[in-house]
């Protein structure tokens, strides 16, 4: 084990749930969770850390994408940089400005960021440098991801009405596509709260606030029975609006969804796992600092906090007994 990991395993059953976490760095493991189950033959998820980047402590991150496999972007308060295995640390500036990050996703050159302050797309390449791919349309922009087929955003009209929106790839009679957002997301107060992840059938439009409502769509923005756009009413220990607890972004894996919650507060943390059709199988509450944001190929990113700041690639595999 190197100066700094984490370990985490899962086991989804119909008798039992595993987990365990723990958090080692020089002055040795100071975090630990684990449950026993009942042994079963059902498939276990185990997580291998592969990359970590180290930033400095206390350092703000929102979301990140990796650029290759030397170094990975993120993005925050401060706005978005690149940082490579040697630690060093670079902002990246788009046109002499400085950047308001709300999402992107992977291209074979590097990555595509959505800028909220100008409401543009900028291509970040593997070594940093950048490129405006266009400006979108919209009153204000609040998420986006880039699918196979286009991108897709979440903004915010005039009318304080929040919007999805289908930018397909390619030029000429090629517009828009506007979609409502499911029922979830319909009040104008819940709008600064949505996100969307990718998906690999399309893309995951959610809410961080309670009831942590999400549903998934398909590449135009239709959506389908996968997910929930309800509460979950008979789920113990639910958190009611204006507490400290907010969601990170669901995820999918081949068989089906993870999602954690994090107390803003402490370290606490709530774990769930959904099926394939987004039916909550199982909810685990550990005390970690750490956030699984997203999903990249095979990897897992997630966010950790040590003695810094930690920019984590997670290998997954499912094994069965």
């Amino acid at each position: 084990m190197g100066p700094a990991s984490l370990h985490v395993g899962f086991r989804v059953a119909r008798t039992g749930f595993l987990m365990t976490v723990w958090s080692c760095g020089l002055l040795g493991c100071r975090d630990r969770v684990d449950a026993a189950v009942p042994r079963t033959e059902d498939p276990e998820l185990i997580l291998t850390e592969e990359m970590v980047y180290r930033l400095e402590a206390g350092e703000n991150v929102s979301g990140a994408i990796p650029l290759g496999e030397e170094a990975i972007a993120y993005w925050g308060s401060e706005g978005l940089w690149r940082v490579d295995r040697t630690r060093t640390r670079t902002q990246i500036v788009c046109y002499g400005r400085g950047l308001g990050i709300v999402g992107g996703g992977q291209t074979a050159r590097g990555a595509v960021f959505f800028d909220s302050l100008s409401n543009a797309v900028y291509e970040v390449t593997r070594v940093g440098g950048c490129r405006k791919f266009g400006t979108l349309a919209a009153n204000r922009l609040i998420s986006g991801i880039a699918t196979d087929s286009g991108w897709l955003t979440i903004d915010q009209l005039k009318t304080a009405k929040a919007r999805l929106v289908f930018y397909p790839y390619g030029r000429g009679s090629r517009r828009p596509l506007s979609h409502e957002l499911p029922g979830f997301a319909q009040d104008s107060s819940e709008a600064s709260w949505l996100y969307l992840s990718s998906a690999d059938d399309g893309a995951i439009p959610g809410s961080r606030r309670a009831p942590f409502g999400w549903v998934l769509l398909t590449p135009m923005g239709v959506a389908t029975p996968v997910g929930s756009s309800r509460a979950y009413p008979s789920v113990p220990g639910m958190i009611e609006q204006g507490s400290s607890w907010i969601a990170l972004p669901v995820i999918q894996v081949d068989q089906g969804y993870l999602q954690m919650h994090a107390d803003l507060s402490s370290d606490k943390r709530r774990f769930k796992v959904f099926d394939r059709d987004g039916n909550l199988l199982r909810t685990r509450e550990l005390i970690a600092p750490i956030g699984i944001y997203a999903r990249y190929g095979n990897r897992l990113l997630a966010v950790r906090i040590t003695d810094a700041t930690e920019l984590v690639l997670y290998g997954w595999r499912w094994r069965t007994h």
